[in-house]
């Protein structure tokens, strides 16, 4: 099944969308501090690592510059895009849903990942 480009579209948006930080921290390490403090778990990208597309595995992003956990975040969300295109749910809880009757926002842990109805 082809999917069009305007629905991949909406479907890696919000992983490319929680991935951005949301201001640029001062100092290394000050944003994780920030968001332990405020109580926010969200993951986000080193400012230097930016997904390049959703054609391209990992979204075109070469994890040997990543940390290990870094890494990791990058390949479950890859992972869990896939799992949606091909139709599949990813391996998350549903965070809620939309009232068009089939778009679901995913809670990932790190991440959110958005399935919108086609």
């Amino acid at each position: 099944m082809k999917i069009p480009a305007s629905l991949r579209f909406a479907l890696i948006a919000p992983f490319l969308a929680a991935c951005q930080p949301d201001r640029q921290p001062t100092q290394p390490g000050l944003e994780q501090e920030e968001n332990s403090a405020q109580g926010s778990d969200r993951y986000h990208l080193p400012e230097s690592v930016v997904p390049q597309s959703d054609n391209l595995t990992n979204f075109g992003i070469d994890l040997s510059v990543l940390s290990e956990n870094d890494a990791k975040i990058v390949e479950s969300a890859w992972s869990d895009f896939e799992r949606i295109l091909a139709g599949k749910e990813p391996d998350c809880s549903v965070a809620y849903g939309l009232s068009d009757g089939g778009s679901l926002m995913y809670d990932c842990g790190s991440y959110e990942i958005m399935r919108v109805k086609g």
